[in-house]
């Protein structure tokens, strides 16, 4: 089976302007439509703000993560129990040492930090459920002048998720993708599209076996398996499959057996720019 290779940092919009045309000179034609107003460029990114005047987030597109960390302010308004995942795509990947230095010492370099608050992740991935309404500030900066966009989900109910039909690329936080049964299923580089559900039976057993473009370490494969906390979804270190939001298994294949029937959700969140497809099998 063939890996297919996908963009990694750019959302492609399409513009149409609608220009109409009219006659110049004389006549009293009261047919004659008014000239309709072109559309203006709708733009691939939104750019931050500052701290005073953070820019206003939206999901339909890209947002830029400047070089310069004071024009990196962000704002979204949120309310009780929402759940906010963001992912960003660096122009130089984040590795582990610098990694291990903002999470050692917070002063070296920002990472995703929710402003006013003790929440932030020293790496390019962030997800944080708030327990009140309320207009979140969020900051970014990375070490080295390093720059790219970031992208967002909000989850509004959790209990409530709504999957999309098993054709397509993967699904979103929000939106989870129905896992194609009978063939490959995309994991994107961007791990906030890596989001997909399946509904189960007691009793059966399922297995899931992720092909990739890169493989990894055995320091990788400790750092994830065995230090504290590494498993988690906002961690530098964490890979593999999560199935209802647990731990990362630090692998590219899980087997799960259900005791009740159930919808679950899985994730696929793969470090170092690694992407590929996996193939879904059951005992049913």
């Amino acid at each position: 089976m063939k890996i297919v290779r996908v963009k990694n940092r750019q959302l492609v919009l399409s513009v149409l302007a609608v220009v109409s045309l009219y006659g110049c000179g004389g006549g009293s034609d009261s047919n004659t439509a008014a000239p309709a107003p072109i559309a203006p460029p709708v733009p691939t990114e939104i750019a931050g703000g500052t701290v005073n005047s953070p820019a206003q987030m939206d999901s339909n597109f890209a947002h830029t993560i400047s070089s310069n960390d004071s024009i990196n302010y962000f704002k979204i308004d949120v309310d009780a129990g929402n759940k906010i995942v963001i992912w960003t795509n660096l122009d130089v990947y984040l590795d582990n040492e610098y990694a291990s230095l903002c999470e050692f010492d917070q002063n070296y370099y920002l990472g995703i930090q929710l402003m006013n608050t003790d929440s932030s992740a020293c790496a390019n991935n962030y997800e944080h459920t708030f327990q009140e309404s309320v207009k979140a500030v969020f900051r970014f900066g990375y070490p080295d002048e390093n720059s790219g966009v970031f992208f967002y989900s909000i989850v509004a109910d959790v209990n409530n998720v709504v999957a999309l039909q098993s054709s397509g690329v993967g699904g979103t936080p929000d939106s989870p993708r129905l896992i194609n049964e009978g063939g490959d299923n995309q994991i994107d580089v961007n791990s906030l599209l890596n989001y997909y559900s399946y509904e189960g039976q007691v009793g059966e057993t399922i297995t899931i076996n992720a092909f990739l473009n890169g493989n990894y370490s055995a320091d990788e494969a400790y750092y994830c398996a065995f230090i504290k906390g590494a498993q988690t979804f906002d961690s530098h270190q964490s890979y593999g499959i999560a199935i209802n939001d647990r731990s990362y298994n630090c692998d590219d294949e899980i087997t799960y057996t259900f005791e009740k029937d159930e919808s679950i959700n899985l994730h696929f969140k793969y470090i170092k720019n690694v992407f590929g497809y996996f193939v879904f099998s059951t005992n049913k």
